[in-house]
Formats: structure tokens, sequence, C-alpha cells
């Protein structure tokens, strides 16, 4: 919600819940809602990352190695999510040195 909070766009509660709810389910982490950072795995806290980046609906995600930190699996599934977003209409702009990925 913070990245909600500090701009411009002013949400009731209810609204401002129903919006980090829709992007956690976007990146499928609604059953990570009440955790802390420190209590995410790497692959979590990524999705959660982007989540957030999500917030106010940009229209261009400027994203830099999002799988750099990542084991393969973990890897796979932020490429999938974001291959996902992209597909719905995000558009995307990445920085990555993984060739799979490039």
């Amino acid at each position: 919600a913070l990245p909600i909070k500090y701009s411009s766009t002013v949400l009731s509660n209810t609204a401002l819940k129903e919006r980090v709810m829709t992007c956690l389910e976007l990146v499928q982490m609604t059953h990570r809602a009440d955790h802390k950072p420190n209590q995410l795995s790497g692959g979590q806290q990524q999705r959660i990352a982007i989540a957030r980046a999500l917030a106010n609906q940009p229209d261009i995600l400027l994203i830099d190695e999002p799988t750099g930190n990542l084991d393969s699996k973990n890897g796979d599934a932020v490429m999938k999510m974001l291959s996902d977003l992209n597909a719905q209409g995000t558009t995307m702009c990445m920085v990555t040195h993984d060739p799979r990925y490039a």
C-alpha cells in the first residue's frame, strides 16, 4: 500500500486494500499478505517488489535483472509472471544478463 499512499491518488481504506490484494493476486502472494520481508524467500520478495511496482497501475515497467538473485525455478516463475503481465497489456523494458530471458 505504501506506493499508493505516496501517490497523488486518494483511495478509501477499502479501495486501498482491494488494490493491494489485486496486486498480490497478480503475483500469487495473497497468502503472504501479513508477512514481513524477512519472513519471505528471495523469490517471494522479488514477486512482492513487482506487486509494489504495479500498485499505481503504471503503463510501463522498468525492470533491472528481475532474476539476478534467484535460482532457476524461482527465476522461471518470475519471468512467466512478467510475460503474463505483458500479455495483459503492461509494457516492459527489461535489462538482463541471462540469455534465456533476453
